[in-house]
């Protein structure tokens, strides 16, 4: 694993504390320090550090793969501005619908009160959610924002310069500067993490149809036998996602472990079962023709 800082043109300007904005309730948070990309053996995450003292925050988002969209969190000073982590709307920009944040339901989660206890070692409380929307229709004849097959698309990051947390009456605003080039970074990286896999994102691409399940049923038996003795004995839960190179001939030629949770006392034992037992319809390219591609899931350990 390797991680690095971004080039200057990407660089925060670190300014101190944070600045409390005019609007009611509204907390805005400037950078503390630089964004750091991290190529990790299973996923890319783009991080960043925002206020100081109780306001510090950490921020990230994260791709698995060559993607039009991310998975992010929000962990710190922030969070606990918001409250109670119910009802939380999050805007990229100004160009893009405003998402609800998704918690978990079940694997991970323990409730105290309406807290759901999400937790950063270091910055405290989080909470997790995924992607950006378009607001406004693009011209006719554009490709929709966020619908680009190649990756994240550079021209929605340069619209978004700023991501804002609203609950009810209260905002926290990260003044990320604009992200495109924090895009074009992560597109890199996740060509890179491909590479390192053994495919192309071009090879990928020429999937029409993505590879279907045949036998996840039998499969997730399987699993649901190996939960691991010393997680089981302590009740210890976890979430771990599984990505899946199959194969032309639609066997599952490698998986791709990464915790969504913490998941010390949870294996590898997933995995090697998808790759002994299942079994999927492969990709096809426009043709018909059988082609190599990847299938995504999740294991949710939960008592």
């Amino acid at each position: 694993m390797r991680s690095f800082l971004l080039a200057a043109a990407l660089a925060f300007a670190s300014t101190g504390l944070p600045v409390q904005a005019q609007e009611t309730n509204t907390l805005v948070l400037q950078p503390s320090g630089p964004w750091n990309l991290d190529y990790g053996d299973t996923r890319c995450r783009l991080a960043g550090a925002f206020g100081e003292g109780e306001h510090a925050t950490a921020f990230w988002i994260e791709q698995t793969g060559p993607s039009s969209g991310f998975s992010w969190v929000l962990a710190g000073g922030a969070v606990e501005k918001l409250g109670p982590n119910r009802g939380i709307e999050v805007r990229f920009g100004t160009n893009f619908d405003p998402i609800e944040v998704n918690l978990p339901e079940r694997p991970g989660e323990r409730r105290d009160g309406d807290r759901t206890k999400l937790t950063l070692d270091g910055f405290g409380k989080a909470i997790m959610g995924f992607g950006y929307r378009q607001a406004v229709p693009p011209p006719e004849g554009s490709p929709p924002i966020g619908e680009s097959v190649t990756g994240l698309d550079p021209k929605d990051g340069a619209l978004i310069d700023h991501v804002e947390f609203v609950r009810d009456d209260r905002r926290v605003r990260l003044a990320t500067g604009p992200l495109g080039e924090a895009f074009e970074a992560m597109n890199e990286c996740t060509r890179n993490l491909y590479a390192s896999w053994g495919v192309t994102f071009e090879e990928i691409a020429l999937a029409a149809t993505g590879a279907k399940p045949l036998n996840m049923a039998d499969v997730a038996k399987r699993i649901r036998q190996t939960y691991p003795a010393k997680a089981f004995r302590r009740g210890e839960q976890a979430t771990v996602g599984l990505k899946l190179l199959i194969a032309a001939d639609g066997t599952v030629q490698r998986c791709i472990r990464f915790e969504v949770t913490k998941a010390k006392n949870f294996g590898n034992e997933p995995c090697e079962i998808m790759v002994k037992h299942a079994r999927f319809e492969p990709a096809r390219d426009a043709t018909g023709k059988p082609v190599r591609g990847f299938y995504q899931t999740t294991v949710s350990y939960w008592m």
